[in-house]
């Protein structure tokens, strides 16, 4: 009696085919309606995103403009195990593809000094350093012979970073393709995306590869030029 009752609990514990197909077609079903919902959240992210990105590269010139100084807008990126120049310090890895900030410095890069605080991209958006665009501000940096003014939190010295540079006529510079020199003459391209970046503060690097969650991105160029900028989804 006592056996024949253990094998009834034990065939209890089982799921029937029909019980697993049922179970498979409602996980089918609340994916085909959480994809679009996701795409559209991703969607708003990004029309989120831009317009501050926008404002703090506009402030940066104006006041480039208005105070006689330099000032760079600073993009740390994804560090060397991703294929990065920027390595970190613990926390400071937080800033890796998803903040940015403004720093006032003189033709000599000194002194340097935040301007605004750390702005952060919102959450599940990243900026995408891995396209291939040589306008990219994060591919076309050469860390060969040129330091950026970045102060970070051990002390005042600089960091080999991607950033624009505006200066007081006004105008947009880059690095050109050697790391040699900043060149007015290029448009810069920053890319962001709908994704998910893993940090490891323990160790001051990203714990993988960033992962995109959509083919849609926005792009926001500044030309070299004249410091004027833009802004465009992409599908």
């Amino acid at each position: 009696m006592g056996k024949r009752a253990g094998r009834n609990r034990q065939q209890c514990w089982g799921f029937t085919l029909l019980e697993l197909l049922v179970v498979i077609g409602i996980m089918a079903l609340l994916l085909a309606v959480g994809i679009p919902a996701f795409e559209s959240f991703s969607k708003r992210s990004l029309n989120s995103a831009s317009p501050g990105l926008m404002s703090t590269l506009r402030l940066a010139r104006q006041h480039a403009i208005t105070h006689r100084r330099y000032v760079w807008v600073v993009f740390p990126d994804a560090g060397p195990s991703q294929g990065g120049v920027l390595s970190y310090q613990g926390s400071e890895v937080e800033h890796a593809l998803r903040s940015y900030a403004v720093i006032e410095g003189d033709e000599n890069n000194l002194p340097n000094e935040y301007i605004t605080d750390w702005k952060y991209l919102p959450q599940g958006i990243y900026f995408d350093a891995q396209l291939p665009a040589s306008s990219s501000i994060f591919n076309s940096y050469n860390a060969a012979t040129v330091n950026y003014p970045f102060p970070d939190s051990q002390s005042p010295k600089n960091h080999n970073i991607p950033a624009i540079e505006f200066r007081p006529n006004g105008r947009a510079y880059t690095i050109d393709s050697f790391g040699s020199t900043w060149n007015p003459g290029n448009t810069a391209h920053i890319y962001l995306i709908a994704g998910i970046v893993n940090i490891n503060t323990s160790v001051g690097a990203l714990a993988s590869a960033p992962i995109k969650v959509s083919t849609n991105n926005a792009l926001v160029r500044v030309f070299g030029a004249t410091g004027q900028m833009d802004y465009y989804e992409r599908q």
